[in-house]
């Protein structure tokens, strides 16, 4: 029996802004996951990018998370299941 969310890591590493309709659709797919058990990772998120998507709609909850970098976000889905 599993008891724990499994990761989807979302790197968005090198993405400096988003068009109007990615953020919602992004928000959207982390909900999908969501109700299918799964956690969402975020890496290399920027303060700027950061700003953007809060304004936009995306907001972190119990199972999401942010890290830095790809390296902190693939230590975090192991050590979540591992």
């Amino acid at each position: 029996v599993q008891t724990c969310a499994l990761p989807i890591l979302w790197d968005l590493a090198g993405l400096v802004d988003v068009e109007g309709g990615i953020a919602p659709f992004l928000c959207g797919v982390c909900q999908a996951a969501q109700l299918l058990g799964c956690r969402s990772i975020y890496s290399g998120v920027t303060a700027t990018l950061a700003a953007r998507l809060t304004q936009d709609g995306i907001a972190l909850n119990a199972t999401t998370s942010s890290t830095a970098s790809l390296r902190d976000a693939l230590s975090l889905a192991i050590g979540s299941n591992g």
